[in-house]
């Protein structure tokens, strides 16, 4: 019950973004399996890191103010992203 509650107190930006970044995720990862893309799982990969930070960071009702764990969870998610990104068009 507790995670219907953490999604009504998210403003609606979150509340679109965080499945839309799950969906991303999963294609991402889907995709790098299916076609052996190292750089398509480390996309999937930051995408998931960055939308279970952003869940976080409201579950330990930081509110829009992201600290700690949340935080590191969403910037992992964002260097891994920038990372297969620049591994994408390196390669």
């Amino acid at each position: 019950m507790k995670l219907v509650e953490v999604f009504a107190r998210m403003p609606w930006i979150d509340k679109l973004f965080i499945p839309l970044a799950l969906l991303l995720a999963v294609t991402r990862i889907q995709d790098g399996l299916v076609n052996s893309l190292a750089w398509s799982l480390a996309a999937g990969a930051g995408f998931a890191l960055y939308a279970g930070g952003k869940f976080l960071q409201y579950w330990q009702n930081h509110g829009p103010r992201a600290v700690g764990l949340p935080l590191k969870l969403q910037l992992a998610g964002i260097g891994l992203w920038v990372a297969s990104m620049i591994w994408r068009f390196a390669v």
